[in-house]
């Protein structure tokens, strides 16, 4: 599984560094004359200055995608802009469905670590996990 992990992780790399790229050496004109709702509100992002700062994001969270250390960090930080890329086409640009839809995928695979999971949910049951985390440092 972590040969697909490490795929996966590359390949959702890929368009979040292209997206952080093109916000700062425009290569790829966004979509106009859709007709979607969507379309505004990702014009309105950019005339507004918050787009930077999501391609910026972007930029960080792929750049960490590709370093194994923080390849789970960064999975795990992506998933919610995931989530939000996959609503936001579902609801207002149809069309960036399906590459959504992968991106999703491609997020929850790079993010499937069983055990590194149940760590974010599980309190420390054993002393020798008491002493190990930074709660029983103060």
């Amino acid at each position: 599984m972590k040969p697909l992990r490490t795929i996966c992780a590359f390949l959702l790399a890929i368009p979040l560094i292209g997206s952080g790229l093109n916000a700062a050496f425009p290569f790829v004109e966004p979509p106009t004359g859709t007709g979607f709702r969507g379309e505004e509100i990702l014009q309105s992002l950019r005339d507004g200055g918050l787009f930077r700062w999501l391609a910026l994001a972007h930029l960080v969270v792929g750049v960490c995608l590709l370093i194994p250390r923080t390849r789970f960090a960064a999975a795990l930080l992506q998933l919610p802009a995931s989530i939000g890329i996959l609503a936001f086409n579902a609801v207002l640009f149809p069309p960036g469905l399906a590459p959504a839809v992968a991106i999703l995928g491609l997020n929850l695979i790079a993010l499937w670590q069983p055990r590194r999971l149940a760590q974010l949910f599980v309190e420390p049951d054993s002393e020798t996990d008491r002493a190990a985390s930074p709660a029983s440092a103060r």
